[in-house]
């Protein structure tokens, strides 16, 4: 029972994922969709070196870029474990787009996990308290952000939905619990 239920939730992923890689192909869609991978990418920390040498931002940004490479480490840890073959690399007719295909499992998405941790840290520090209008927006286009990025990665051929699902979720769980501890004071940097 177990194998068949497995089995089915696999063809059901990849039949999404057709779905839904062939609804994003076209060429201003998928100019989109790289601009969205590029900014989810682990190059993109480097924009924190800033926030981490100015001592008013240092706690922050330490421990944001811990919630990040937590997650980076987990999501290693997990394609280690799950071994999935990407899509371009199992399904006939499929091949990465835009970018040189990675050559590392597919299950779960790093970038879906890194955007959604870096997206839920930052909505759940900023939300503390009182809640203003200017925060909540600032939130919800982190988390739009976020989607983004995840869908750019079934666009180009490199994820399935289940991969960015899973991503999502685990982002999600290590960057709220990354602000808990901010929030009680627990940050390595002071």
């Amino acid at each position: 029972m177990h194998v068949i239920l497995v089995a089915v939730v696999i063809e059901l992923d990849a039949r999404v994922f057709r779905a839904l890689h062939d609804a994003m192909s076209g060429s201003l869609v998928l100019a989109a969709m790289a601009l969205f991978t590029a900014l989810g990418s682990g190059w993109s920390m480097l924009g924190l070196a800033p926030l981490v040498a100015a001592p008013r931002t240092r706690r922050f940004a330490v421990a944001l870029l811990t919630v990040l490479t937590t997650t980076s480490l987990a999501v290693v840890a997990i394609k280690l474990v799950v071994r999935r073959v990407r899509p371009y690399a199992s399904l006939p007719g499929i091949h990465a787009r835009v970018f040189a295909a990675p050559t590392d499992f597919s299950f779960p998405s790093g970038h879906a996990a890194g955007s959604f941790a870096f997206a839920t840290f930052v909505a759940l520090v900023l939300l503390r308290g009182e809640l203003r209008l200017s925060r909540m927006l600032i939130a919800f286009v982190l988390y739009v952000l976020a989607a983004g990025i995840a869908l750019s990665r079934v666009a180009l051929g490199v994820h399935f939905p289940g991969d960015i699902a899973a991503g999502a979720a685990l982002g999600v769980v290590v960057g709220g619990a990354g602000a808990l501890v901010y929030r009680k004071g627990l940050a390595i940097v002071g």
